[in-house]
């Protein structure tokens, strides 16, 4: 006689297609990857297998949105400020000093957000969280593997270098490393075996951080993980209010000994020993403040001053006398990639989108709720810290300017409402629940 019982709890066909639309989604993070690595390989710039890749992800993207329409209309409205940046570059066209690639690139520069805006209204904040978590898997068991068997490609120097992985340079497998460690904070398990792989992980990115030697990867990090800390002693129903006072107190005293004793990234990496030029970085800086200045309201066009005749005029006396032929393809600072692409106008506009967004940020991580709220702060904060040298906002085909869109929205999906805008005053209600998010 066949038993009616079940030992297995059947999978519905919607929950089926979300399964498998997560995989294939993690599955395309891992190929966006293969652009860079291929020419690490070869020793060429592969940019047209870069934008076919993108290209078919933008279309999978805008056919996904189409399909959830009923939930995108209801996010939409609240991407005004980031559309009004991207539709800017875009018009930065007209003035560009190389209108076609400014019109190419401000064209990648939306297709790379519609990706974030699909992200959010397709998954939850977990679920993305976990498609991420395959996606630093898989780079970090490549970049181990290449690191180990194939030192000459893995690390710097032909194998006596820092690491690099997967990756062309090394800061680009400390950023994939601080971003994973972050992530892994986040979704942090409260199961006992779960949090032994947690471990495991963490010790893994921290080993590849440490090995890529990424001055701006290490100091973003720990500069987010600081306030993630902070937000989480903050957002504890456990922590007494005497700790949340001390917690306040250190903030306030760490922001007027920076003030004060004008402490900024070249000065911590003196103390280190480290170059205080930032690797060349500031040897060239000065060359792009007086581009900007003879330029200030619109600047010269979205992507359009490197390699430029504009740009080239500008840096010929830092290339041949001072970097030996080197020449920057991008500022190696977000703010002054972007005043170069639009000036003034743009910095202003992109200023009051990230004020918005942080804000946004700081309301959802310290609502109640799941861990993993916390995320979009920490995240914001790391591509902010690391702004300083290297160019993250703005910058299409690249995660970072995918991972600020989602960062961007996330908080306004289902966000939570909070009572009070601090929460180093002592609570008498519960925090309520904002209704009626994206999704059901």
């Amino acid at each position: 006689m066949r038993s009616t019982t079940t030992s297995a709890k059947s999978v519905s066909p919607a929950d089926q297609r979300d399964r498998w639309e997560a995989i294939l989604v993690g599955a395309v993070f891992v190929v966006e990857l293969l652009p860079g690595l291929r020419a690490k390989l070869t020793f060429a710039s592969d940019v047209l297998l870069n934008q076919v890749v993108w290209s078919c992800i933008y279309v999978f993207a805008a056919v996904r949105i189409m399909q959830l329409w009923p939930r995108a209309k209801v996010l939409a409205p609240r991407t005004l400020l980031l559309v009004a940046f991207c539709l800017l570059m875009l018009a930065s066209t007209m003035w560009s000093v190389a209108p076609t690639r400014t019109l190419f690139n401000a064209i990648e520069l939306l297709g790379s957000a519609l990706v974030g805006f699909y992200l959010v209204v397709r998954f939850s904040l977990s679920t993305f969280l976990r498609i991420l978590l395959f996606k630093f898997a898989v780079v970090a068991a490549g970049s181990y593997a290449m690191i180990l068997l194939a030192p000459g490609r893995g690390r710097d120097d032909w194998g006596s270098g820092p690491w690099d992985g997967v990756f062309p340079e090394k800061n680009g497998l400390g950023a994939e490393s601080a971003l994973a460690l972050l992530t892994l904070l986040a979704m942090w398990p409260g199961d006992a075996k779960r949090r032994v792989y947690a471990i495991i992980g963490v010790v893994a990115y921290a080993v590849l951080l440490a090995g890529a030697k990424s001055a701006t990867a290490l100091s973003a990090f720990l500069g987010s993980l600081a306030v993630t800390l902070v937000i989480l002693v903050c957002r504890s129903k456990k922590t007494p209010e005497i700790v949340r006072y001390l917690v306040l107190g250190g903030v306030v005293v760490s922001a007027l000994a920076v003030a004060v004793f004008n402490i900024t990234p070249s000065t911590i990496l003196g103390m280190l020993g480290r170059s205080t030029s930032l690797t060349g970085r500031t040897d060239f800086w000065p060359y792009l403040w007086q581009a900007i200045s003879d330029r200030p309201a619109l600047g010269y066009g979205y992507s359009a001053f490197f390699g430029s005749d504009a740009g080239n005029q500008y840096l010929s006396t830092y290339v041949l006398e001072m970097s030996g032929g080197w020449y920057p393809w991008h500022a190696h600072d977000s703010f002054l990639q972007i005043a170069l692409a639009g000036g003034f106008v743009a910095i202003g506009l992109f200023g009051v989108l990230l004020v918005v967004t942080l804000f946004r940020a700081l309301r959802y991580s310290l609502s109640d709720g799941e861990l993993a709220t916390v995320w979009p702060l920490s995240v914001l904060m790391y591509l902010i810290f690391a702004s300083y040298t290297e160019s993250m906002f703005a910058m299409a085909n690249t995660d970072p300017w995918v991972l600020f869109v989602v960062t961007t929205l996330y908080p306004i999906d289902g966000r939570r409402v909070v009572e009070r805008v601090t929460t180093f005053i002592p609570r008498t209600q519960p925090w309520s629940r904002a209704r009626g998010g994206v999704r059901p």
